[in-house]
């Protein structure tokens, strides 16, 4: 969980990432409690929600670390290409435009670019929800079922997502990577 297998390294730190899988954020966020200090921000860099509760990870990492200070990292982006420095753009929510701004100038790079939203759900649920109309794009790839079953399913797919976040108050913004209104990146 920690680069070190010293967690006292994080002490005094002004920014943590949480670059642990979804479902191992409560027991990285119960096991750093009292390491991490009440002014640094964690950043989770998972996509998904937690299994057992269906909860937020922002929520599940704020509830165990005592913090509220605590962003979501999300958007088109792989790891690999990351570590490789390939152009790479994102988004960053935290709990106000200002602090995901002061974020996302100190995270990113000539590469690697950060766009800051205030929409913690919405960019969490957002991009969960699309990996799974993934999954499902591929689904109907490989069972040969044509470009207009695809086509027919991604625009299903969207107006599902929106509909669900709304209904758990995301807020719809224009979106810093690519532009276009009314979408979750």
């Amino acid at each position: 969980m920690v680069v070190s297998d010293d967690p006292t390294v994080l002490e005094g730190a002004g920014i943590v990432l949480f670059a642990m899988p979804s479902q191992a954020q409560r027991e990285a966020g119960r096991s750093l409690h009292g390491f991490i200090g009440k002014g640094a921000d964690v950043v989770i860099c998972a996509k998904g929600m937690e299994r057992a509760s269906g909860r937020l990870l922002t929520d599940v990492v704020e509830e165990e670390l005592h913090l509220q200070n605590v962003a979501v990292l999300s958007g088109p982006g792989f790891a690999a290409d990351i570590a490789k420095g390939l152009p790479t753009a994102m988004v960053i929510a935290a709990g106000s435009i200002e602090r995901a701004a002061v974020l996302a100038e100190a995270l990113s790079s000539a590469t690697f670019r950060l766009y800051p939203s205030a929409d913690r759900i919405g960019v969490q649920l957002g991009g969960a929800l699309k990996n799974v109309l993934a999954i499902a794009c591929g689904i109907v790839e490989g069972a040969g079922l044509g470009d207009s079953a695809r086509a027919a399913l991604i625009s299903r797919g969207l107006a599902e997502m929106s509909a669900s976040l709304r209904r758990r108050a995301a807020r719809p913004i224009r979106c810093g990577a690519c532009r276009a209104s009314a979408i979750w990146c």
